[in-house]
């Protein structure tokens, strides 16, 4: 694999260079495809607004400026700020990135949008701030020259995290969602703007009407993607994506648009096969359908090298090999007249109760909720109730209550506690993970760091998910597929407005009706009558997982020529890893996410040396 490291991205994507040192009116500088910024943009005097991206909503930016008329984004944004400063910052609401350059007071506002649909990255090099949406057109400017993250492309192999505010390339910094960066003469300052923890609800929660609140903010979502006109669906044999598809057919319909094509993949064991489910969801609604195999998408050169061709051209490798072969779905979408294409996305993430919130439970001895999540849970996974039980009650709640017991006994400083909590880091380390020393001692240094029993604090999954690297990534590399692809791709779940409401639910209206993922379930079985709604189902990957490892791991490790870029980065140990990927050795040692994201990430830096 070979490429620039740019790839057509300045073809494709604005930037903008700040100068503090130039004329007030001068500082700031918008560059773009051919030398038109693709953005809009508006200036008064010394001030400039520049916007990224789309508005959901102007009402409180209009209030806000006190005129309502004819004006662009970026001349009402410029107006508020005018009236109301770095307070016009909350009152933006929609997808995007927003520069504000005030010359006056020679201050920049830089922000992204709550939920990071939007993506925005930033460097400082010998005084000048670069920013632009694609972190490689910054990289690859003039004036920086960064090298590689080692420690992130470290993290990412052995976790699949980093920073939340890091990139691939050393100094190209991600500015996180829902953030604003203020800079001014002296002072570059980066902090939340948007935070739903904040705004928690205090008392009781009415279940019904909170499931049509919830009913409401998903129909709400769902009718901001139909701007662009009729879609396609990403359907799978589960309630997130039938849910979606169920709203996306009745508002296309009220719309006067036509039907949504429901778009579905055909995995092939029986674990992941969905077919069932996803004929009946799509017969159900009334909707038309594309049904693709997995290997009849990924076509001639298999799923793995695929996906490996696709994630080296992304900002970040892909988080699994066949996101890639869902490209050719959309473009049967596109031949069909679909102008964007919707997704059940963000689903597992917001909808989900997760086994930390089941813990409060046990500590507490709620034995009736505790009964009703186990339940619940029983019901949506395919396991036991007797390994749920197990699980819950020993790992998630036994083991941790414990490990914080033990902690609080010995009465160690926190000097010690962290050399206690370092060491069990670096021993679950595999072999060949981080040889290079300085890598690795940061690696260890960082998760140390990060430990509950060294923070003294378990935050909920859905906090984790506000303040991690998970959903920022994946939804920059949906935004660059997009824009490749031609054809605008949305996650309804995503919408910020939702995301507010699910972040601050309680765990009993998460569970409506006794379902995991129960307000989707009632929501779908309100629109879908038939008998599709009881043949939702979870499909399970990890047969399939196995099998693209044995099969086609070790002929795309020989096409690579090995991993030799991550080890002379000090990121693996070269020989172990090889031999892992060829089934020469125990493959216990690497799990299947890390023998993919091994091949992953070193061809992603193929096409960067």
């Amino acid at each position: 694999m070979s490429g620039s490291s740019r790839f057509d991205e300045l073809q494709v994507f604005w930037w903008a260079t700040l100068d503090p040192r130039a004329a007030p009116g001068d500082a700031l500088t918008i560059s773009g495809p051919h030398g038109a910024a693709p953005v809009d943009l508006a200036k008064q005097g010394a001030r400039m607004a520049v916007l990224g991206g789309s508005l959901h909503d102007r009402k409180a930016l209009e209030a806000a400026a006190r005129f309502r008329g004819p004006l662009r984004d970026a001349e009402l944004v410029l107006r508020a700020y005018e009236r109301v400063g770095r307070e016009v910052v909350p009152l933006v609401r929609g997808d995007f990135a927003l520069l504000i350059w005030d010359g006056d007071s020679r201050r920049l506002l830089a922000a992204r949008d709550r939920v990071g649909v939007y993506p925005l990255f930033y460097a400082e090099s010998d005084g000048v701030l670069h920013l632009s949406p694609s972190p490689e057109v910054i990289a690859g400017g003039d004036g920086v020259s960064p090298g590689f993250n080692e420690l992130a492309i470290g993290e990412w192999v052995v976790l699949g995290t980093l920073d939340v505010s890091e990139t691939f390339y050393r100094g190209v910094t991600r500015l996180p969602p829902g953030h604003v960066l203020e800079l001014s003469p002296g002072r570059l300052r980066v902090s939340r703007y948007w935070d739903p923890r904040e705004a928690e609800r205090s008392g009781s929660w009415d279940p019904g009407d909170a499931f049509e609140q919830f009913d409401a903010l998903l129909r709400q979502a769902v009718r901001r993607s139909l701007v662009h006109g009729a879609v396609g669906v990403f359907l799978s044999g589960g309630v997130d994506s039938a849910t979606v598809a169920a709203i996306a057919a009745e508002e296309s319909r009220a719309a006067g648009l036509s039907d949504p094509w429901a778009l579905s993949m055909k995995f092939g064991h029986p674990q992941s096969d969905e077919e069932a489910a996803q004929r009946a969801i799509a017969t159900d609604l009334g909707i038309p359908q594309i049904m693709l195999r997995l290997d009849e998408a990924a076509g001639p050169d298999g799923t793995v090298m695929t996906g490996l061709r696709a994630g080296a051209q992304s900002w970040f490798p892909l988080v699994n090999p066949w996101s890639a072969n869902y490209h050719a779905l959309i473009r049967g979408g596109v031949d069909r007249g679909c102008r964007a294409v919707l997704s059940g996305e963000g689903g597992n993430h917001w909808l989900e109760v997760d086994w930390g919130d089941a813990v409060p439970l046990l500590a507490r001895l709620e034995i009736s909720a505790l009964r009703r999540f186990l339940r619940a849970f029983d019901a949506y996974y395919p396991t036991s109730l007797r390994q749920t039980a197990r699980q819950l009650l020993w790992r998630h709640g036994l083991r941790r209550i414990a490990a914080d017991s033990v902690c609080s006994a010995f009465k160690l400083s926190p000097r010690q506690l962290r050399r206690v909590v370092s060491a069990h880091v670096e021993n679950g380390l595999p072999g060949w993970a981080l040889p290079d020393e300085s890598v690795r001692r940061a690696f260890v240094e960082r998760q140390t760091l990060r430990h509950p029993c060294v923070t003294g604090a378990r935050p909920r999954w859905r906090t984790e998910l506000l303040t991690g690297s998970q959903l920022p990534v994946l939804l920059e590399t949906v935004y660059l597929d997009s824009l490749r692809l031609g054809i605008p791709l949305r996650g309804p779940y995503f919408d910020a407005d939702l995301v507010e409401f699910l972040f601050q639910a309680p765990t009993d209206i998460l569970l409506y009706g006794d379902r995991f993922k129960g307000l989707a379930h009632a929501s779908y079985r309100r629109r879908a009558r038939g008998g599709s709604a009881n043949r939702l189902r979870v499909a399970s990957f990890g047969a399939d997982f196995g099998e693209l490892r044995a099969t086609e791991m070790p002929s795309a490790l020989g096409e690579l020529g090995g991993v030799s870029l991550l080890s002379e980065l000090g990121i693996v140990d070269r020989r172990d890893v090889e031999l892992a990927l060829r089934g020469t050795c125990d493959q216990g040692s690497i799990s299947y996410y890390q023998a993919w994201q091994a091949l992953a990430c070193e061809a992603w830096l193929r096409v960067r040396v």
